[in-house]
């Protein structure tokens, strides 16, 4: 069904259900076990499990999708499935899982890893094409049984699938620092507009600052520049990120009136002055224009 992919020396042609279980059986569990529950807001888009839940089997065995630890589950309605939602199933409760009959449920035979099998469902090709074969009435689009099946992928040795696994982690693991990094810093930036700017709190601060108008100190340049299509164009980014050269990929109007703008002003945009889009224009920059909109 889906286009064979180019297959590196040593990997072999393969069809999802010849490394897994596709929306296997699994054997009954005592209702008063202890389950892992996964609803579809429990798996992230970004692969991951969080906020399961844990509940009793009589609750939930009948009417909702099982699984075991190990398997891979794939959303097969839009547009979750088209958001890359799914997750491997690790540390579920007594190894058994319920959810969302939303899911596809791939079991990984002896020839592929759950870790590879998981990565092989997050490819934008399988996404792609999976959202392709898609069947039903808008809004209740579903990827059908028979394509997670009969998708073509190339095969590593075992080794193989490992070694790509281990190194797609640490990517991941670096990535995710890195946004929570951003993060911090982000609030960090706002804490401090708030608490040493906006709302100073400091005692020992306030009584020695004296408390003034931005106007006595800065004035509004409306310098008139060219219009929308001739002009060399800036912008401030969100969060403290700076001024730059805005890429535009139409031509503005020959009406509108832009303003130029010199380097060492300072610049901020009405709009999103409050997610902290302002900045100092740099020498580079000096010369460009902007709409009214930013004020200097």
């Amino acid at each position: 069904m889906s286009k064979i992919l180019p297959v590196p020396n040593g990997w072999k042609p393969a069809k999802i259900k010849d490394a897994a279980h596709v929306n296997p059986r699994s054997n009954s569990v005592d209702d008063d076990s202890l389950v892992t529950f996964l609803p579809m807001n429990a798996v992230s888009e970004s692969g991951l499990i969080e906020g399961a839940e844990i509940r009793k089997a009589i609750d939930v065995k009948k009417g909702f999708t099982s699984f075991e630890t190990g398997d891979v589950l794939v959303a097969k309605i839009t547009p979750c499935f088209e958001n890359y939602k799914g997750c491997l199933c690790t540390d579920l409760k007594n190894d058994r899982g319920y959810g969302s009959t939303e899911f596809h449920v791939l079991r990984p035979k002896k020839n592929i890893t759950g870790e590879y099998l998981h990565i092989l469902t997050r490819t934008h090709h399988f996404r792609g094409t999976g959202e392709l074969n898609m069947t039903g009435t808008a809004g209740q689009k579903r990827v059908p049984t028979v394509f997670v099946k009969n998708y073509d992928f190339p095969l590593p040795q075992l080794s193989e699938q490992k070694t790509i696994a281990d190194l797609l982690s640490t990517w991941d693991e670096a990535i995710e620092k890195t946004e929570r990094l951003i993060q911090a810093k982000e609030e960090l930036f706002k804490w401090l507009l708030r608490e040493l700017i906006s709302e100073p709190r400091n005692t020992q601060i306030t009584t020695e600052w004296k408390i003034v108008k931005i106007g006595s100190f800065l004035t509004e340049s409306r310098i008139s520049g060219t219009n929308g299509r001739d002009a060399q164009k800036i912008t401030v980014k969100l969060y403290g990120k700076g001024v730059v050269a805005k890429d535009e990929k139409r031509i503005g109007s020959e009406t509108t009136q832009y303003c130029v703008r010199k380097s060492g002003q300072f610049i901020y945009s009405k709009l999103d002055f409050l997610n902290g889009a302002f900045g100092i224009i740099p020498e580079e920059l000096g010369g460009f224009e902007s709409l009214g909109g930013f004020v200097i």
